[in-house]
């Protein structure tokens, strides 16, 4: 336009501008703003808005924290959105003393927080293990006017979880149901999954028949969760019901699902069982993975039937599944318990040319059978000099 004797207007630019940082192409909105002022375009606060969010978006959220220095200088006021891009941006680069600050400027500059401003904060406190401090902000609501809504409770109930803290969890719980706020599928999954891990199963139970009755949509987390329960509890019978219950119920089981039921399947000794899961698994479309195959390897490693470990290997390696050293380090366990020290030492020294970091497990057994070897030799030898 430029080029023919055409100037842009500010609507033009600004969409231009949109363009740019949508694409995330910040840098080219910031010289076409810089090129464009030299013909007497002035920004607006919907330039500074889409600036901010497109640095914020692009994660050069120091940037954006210039940008606003440049609104306030050239006397725009910031407004919600404004400062709760900011608030959200700098949250999810850890900088969470800075979104407090902008949080306190927002206030001191007359432009009230809303409920929005602080689940972001109180989200990113509780994943940053800050409970207390999030339980704090989030007490503190209602006397600015806003009440607490899932977002907040489901943040909090998680941060509690996650902390151990499951006991003040379930009656943050019952105050959310007590406050007329509905508890939804992501509330239940986390409570569902925090209790299986503590191996309280009923209560899990209680509260996915809770899910049904309150009509809330139980999902393929929901049954992973009570699956991993039963397995790590030993109650395998249950854990095959409830996946068996997924297919009644319409709920796609995806590979965490089979993965948890196989390794609880071949923990249990029911190999056969895993490998049939494994051809199932193949049927509904899904490719086993490293942890499928680990699971089938660790058990026949610790069964002593390092042919059919081999095997599991191979397998692996010609479905295009590439070892790890987790794989490894059980192989090489299994092949030093079966004596086969050379060969243990061989895939040692294949794990460290291919850049991995063994774990102890790899080297311990190689360096105490070695040891047993030179022990057993050295014996050998004084009762021979005998």
């Amino acid at each position: 336009m430029m080029e023919t004797g055409c100037t842009m207007g500010n609507v033009t630019i600004n969409v231009l501008v949109h363009g740019f940082c949508k694409e995330g192409k910040v840098e080219e909105a910031l010289n076409l703003i810089q090129e464009m002022s030299l013909e007497g375009f002035c920004p607006d606060k919907f330039t500074f808005n889409t600036l901010v969010n497109g640095l914020c978006k692009a994660g050069h959220v120091k940037h954006a924290l210039e940008i606003l220095d440049v609104m306030l200088q050239e006397g725009f006021d910031p407004d919600i959105f404004t400062y709760n891009t900011l608030v959200s941006g700098l949250c999810k680069s850890g900088e969470i003393e800075d979104a407090i600050d902008v949080l306190n400027l927002m206030v001191c500059r007359g432009c009230f927080p809303n409920t929005v401003t602080y689940n972001t904060l109180i989200s990113t406190m509780c994943k940053e293990n800050r409970v207390e401090e999030a339980t704090e902000l989030a007490c503190g609501l209602s006397t600015k006017g806003l009440l607490p809504d899932v977002c907040t409770f489901n943040s909090l109930i998680h941060g509690l979880c996650i902390s151990g803290d499951h006991g003040i969890a379930m009656e943050l719980f019952e105050e959310m149901k007590n406050h007329g706020c509905p508890p939804d599928e992501f509330t239940y999954n986390v409570l569902i999954d925090s209790l299986c891990s503590k191996g309280r199963l009923e209560e899990a139970l209680g509260l996915l028949k809770e899910m049904e009755s309150k009509g809330c949509a139980r999902n393929v987390v929901t049954y992973t969760s009570l699956i991993d329960g039963f397995c790590k509890n030993q109650r395998i019978e249950e854990a095959e019901e409830v996946f068996d219950q997924m297919k009644l119920q319409g709920v796609s089981r995806n590979m965490v699902t089979y993965n948890t039921l196989i390794d609880g399947l071949c923990k249990n000794k029911r190999v056969d069982e895993a490998a049939q899961l494994m051809d199932q698994m193949l049927m509904e479309g899904l490719k086993p993975d490293k942890f499928t195959y680990n699971s089938l390897l660790t058990h026949f490693c610790r069964a002593g039937d390092i042919k059919k470990a081999a095997d599991i290997g191979q397998t692996m390696t010609s479905n295009g599944c590439e070892t790890d050293a987790v794989t490894y380090g059980t192989l090489i366990s299994g092949l030093c318990k079966a004596g086969r020290v050379e060969l243990a030492s061989r895939f040692l020294r294949t794990v460290q040319m291919k850049g991995m970091i063994p774990a102890p497990q790899a080297y311990n057994p190689v360096t105490q059978a070695l040891f047993k070897r030179q022990n057993k030799r050295g014996n050998e030898a004084f009762q021979r000099n005998d």
